[in-house]
């Protein structure tokens, strides 16, 4: 679910204001493209790619009849045809459809279903993961324990506390929608990492786009099970969880 929001809040961060493939993050020196056929039910639909036997899912979202706005990168995508899952969500069912492999082109077609034809460009560098861990330092604010957890740290507080940025960034996101994680904040940094916050009782900063600074408050810490504190993960720009360490 906390995927879901990520996905989300890069496609509004940037993506909203082209039609047109933008590759700022990885670039191009091998190039392939994926056919994707799609109907949409609500607002937004979901669709996978197996690229060497690795699901990827991206977001779209249709702001109008002749302008879809699709954030995908793929290779050796598997050709196969027909619906794959049918899902519910927040934002209402989704119907997905698997890519299939064409010649390089891109264009948006206007008719029911929707056929996009989009160029897409080869992942070739190694993740920073890959490499070694990347060393975070916990803010400011008092800190009763540090759990390691599969994707991240809970990081136990008194209940009254609030939680502090770890670095200079941007708002991407910030809402209660999936309830059973409480309010989830989630802030891109200028090198492209991204902060997620998750099990707030509240939040200070609620506006998408809004700056925040290093050690500047950002929320209350929420409750979850026995106690008091946050869950803090790191992700990639493409929402993919960073391989840290947490210090104190």
């Amino acid at each position: 679910m906390v995927l879901l929001l990520i996905a989300l809040a890069l496609l509004f961060s940037g993506c909203a204001s082209t039609d047109r493939w933008q590759a700022e993050e990885h670039k191009a020196k091998e190039v392939t493209s994926c056919k994707v056929h799609f109907r949409e039910e609500k607002d937004f639909s979901f669709f996978r790619i197996e690229a060497n036997r690795k699901v990827d899912y991206r977001v779209f979202t249709m702001k109008n009849p002749s302008r879809v706005v699709l954030d995908l990168f793929c290779q050796d995508v598997k050709v196969s045809t027909g619906p794959i899952r049918v899902g519910k969500h927040p934002w209402g069912t989704r119907i997905v459809y698997q890519a299939h492999v064409k010649k390089i082109r891109e264009e948006i077609v206007s008719s029911e279903p929707f056929i996009l034809e989009i160029k897409v460009e080869r992942q070739t560098e190694k993740l920073p993961e890959e490499e070694k861990p990347l060393r975070v330092k916990v803010p400011a604010f008092s800190v009763r324990g540090i759990k390691k957890e599969a994707k991240g740290y809970w990081i136990e507080t008194s209940c009254d506390e609030f939680f502090r940025a770890v670095e200079d960034g941007q708002v991407l996101y910030a809402g209660n929608d999936l309830k059973s994680y409480g309010w989830v904040l989630i802030v891109k940094h200028k090198d492209g990492y991204m902060s997620v916050y998750t099990y707030a009782s509240d939040l200070l900063v609620k506006r998408r786009g809004e700056a925040v600074k290093k050690n500047q408050p950002l929320g209350k810490v929420g409750r979850r099970d026995e106690s008091c504190g946050i869950l803090y993960e790191l992700r990639f720009p493409d929402g993919s969880p960073v391989k840290f360490e947490l210090e104190r």
